[in-house]
């Protein structure tokens, strides 16, 4: 897969139920167009994630430094969107390269 693009990354200081991450990110960027090749995300909450708005959340995988972690690749899956189920108050830190 070729990697050349943009690279980002960001801490997010929480979110809210229902927020699309990827908007905040577009947002943030000034990118509304923007085309995900690689995300990862790791927080210290235990959020739902409803991946291409499939009305389906999946909680994300805890790894040994008790921090919950996502990654994908356009390999994986193409991502269009990323909402958030519940509230979070913890940070969310989130890097993509597009």
């Amino acid at each position: 897969m070729d990697l050349f693009g943009n690279y980002f990354s960001t801490n997010l200081s929480g979110a809210t139920a229902g927020d699309d991450i990827l908007e905040l990110l577009e947002a943030e960027i000034g990118n509304s167009n923007m085309i995900v090749k690689k995300l990862a995300l790791i927080t210290v909450a235990d959020i739902g994630l409803d991946v291409n708005t499939r009305g389906v959340y999946s909680h994300l995988w805890k790894d040994a430094d008790l921090n919950y972690k996502l990654a994908l690749d356009a390999n994986d899956v193409l991502i269009g969107s990323m909402i958030v189920e519940d509230t979070v108050a913890d940070d969310i830190f989130v890097a993509v390269i597009y």
